[in-house]
């Protein structure tokens, strides 16, 4: 593991790996804007899978409340892409998460990004409050620096 990539996963307490995929490349031969938003989402369901943020018996998940992706270089195949996500801020209802995707073929942060989710009831169409349990386990992925 080179020194970049330690560094990188050292800031991001969430990582996983994601292989770039041919079609993951638009027309100008570098990955299509929308597909680091899929990164994103990817390192968004681990965090779910980790940490149980939706309660599926009583219709209670996330919704994407807003997300922003800054393009720092351009990604394309082959190459392998580490995602990071942290946790910058749990607030009352909603958490603020920061993304990073690390390519392994150019050895930096090709893009970074925000999102903020929601703690939902889909049932009554209404936001819902992050309890202290549910905050805790969010905070074993928080930024120590947060």
């Amino acid at each position: 593991m080179s020194k970049a990539l330690e560094d990188f996963i050292a800031q991001y307490p969430l990582t996983l790996n994601d292989d770039v995929r041919w079609g993951d490349m638009d027309a100008f031969g570098h990955v299509n804007n929308t597909v680091y938003y899929r990164y994103f989402e990817s390192a968004r369901v681990l965090m779910d899978e980790r940490i149980s943020f939706h309660d599926a018996e009583n219709n209670i998940g996330a919704i994407l409340a807003e997300q922003s992706c800054r393009y720092r270089i351009p990604v394309i195949y082959p190459d392998t892409l580490t995602i990071g996500l942290r946790n910058i801020e749990i607030r009352e209802f909603d958490v603020i998460q920061e993304y990073a995707l690390f390519s392994h073929t150019h050895q930096a942060i090709a893009a970074t990004g925000t999102g903020r989710l929601v703690r939902f009831d889909y049932r009554n169409n209404s936001k819902v409050m992050i309890d202290d349990n549910l905050r805790r386990r969010l905070q074993t992925i928080e930024w120590a620096g947060a």
